[in-house]
């Protein structure tokens, strides 16, 4: 009898032990993925892009940063292992269906300024980096001509549109909708009736869509009221972007996502530690 409870203790013993250092392994092997893993990606909000001789011709604009700066902070990315975010990884993301690396970054350009395409689309290329192109349809229909001309805001045509898609993802900015009347001041994308701004978010879709889905939005100046989120729903978006100052985390509202926008303030220590702040 002694031995049988001696024998039955020693069982217990061993089965609490093994049972103590499963559990410190698998805790370790989380704690150990949990340093691989970001749960708070920087979005970077871009416009546009010009040498430094032509910036002179702007100098006030807050729009445009320099050819240098840009192909700068590209080269800290790639040399640094950051990851960039697609379009659906962030959707995943979002639903809490994905873990992202813990160096990720989305890369977003607003409006469809063709020095996205003469400046932006080059450097991140040869970089190997993917980005996301917020495109206000209409104007890729607009004659803007062939000549450069740095010194007014001019947009990329359908053919642009067409070959920087194996860079960037289209995604919607309006069709027609992004106007801010200051005698409003707020967008004509809150101003109009929802049947119209349904309308044009259609029309935004179906001209983007043949460079592929199109689920992400871009508030025009980062304006948006609660039946916004309504309205995009109708139509197939899952996640918009406002011009609020932040990261993205996966428990955010998914039509209230933040951005950091990056601007000729924006100084290389300045775009260092936006990417180090964990």
């Amino acid at each position: 009898m002694d031995i049988r409870r001696t024998t039955t203790f020693l069982v217990s013993v061993l089965v609490v032990l093994l049972t103590q250092t499963a559990c410190t392994s698998v805790s370790s092997s989380v704690e150990g993925k949990s340093n691989d893993i970001e749960n708070k990606i920087p979005v970077l909000m871009y416009h546009g892009i010009l040498t430094d001789e032509e910036k002179q011709l702007r100098p006030d604009n807050s729009s445009y940063i320099t050819a240098d700066s840009f192909e700068k902070q590209m080269k800290y990315l790639k040399e640094n292992g950051y990851h960039t975010v697609t379009v659906d990884e962030m959707r995943h993301f979002l639903a809490g269906e994905m873990q992202l690396p813990r160096k990720s970054v989305m890369i977003q350009f607003d409006d469809g300024l063709r020095s996205v395409y003469r400046y932006a689309y080059p450097i991140m290329k040869e970089h190997n980096l993917d980005g996301v192109a917020n495109i206000i349809t209409r104007r890729t229909y607009r004659d803007y001509g062939d000549k450069w001309d740095p010194s007014r805001n001019q947009y990329m045509d359908k053919e642009m549109l067409n070959r920087i898609s194996d860079v960037f993802e289209l995604q919607s900015h309006t069709n027609k909708l992004h106007f801010n009347r200051s005698e409003r001041e707020k967008s004509d994308f809150l101003w109009k009736s929802d049947e119209e701004v349904l309308s044009d978010l259609r029309k935004s879709k179906d001209r983007l869509s043949e460079y592929g889905n199109v689920t992400l939005f871009a508030y025009p100046f980062g304006q948006y009221n609660s039946e916004s989120k309504n309205l995009l729903e109708d139509v197939g978006i899952t996640m918009a972007f406002t011009t609020e100052h932040g990261y993205v985390k996966s428990s955010d509202d998914p039509y209230e996502l933040k951005r950091i926008g990056i601007t000729p303030s924006t100084s290389f220590k300045d775009f260092k530690d936006i990417m180090e702040e964990k």
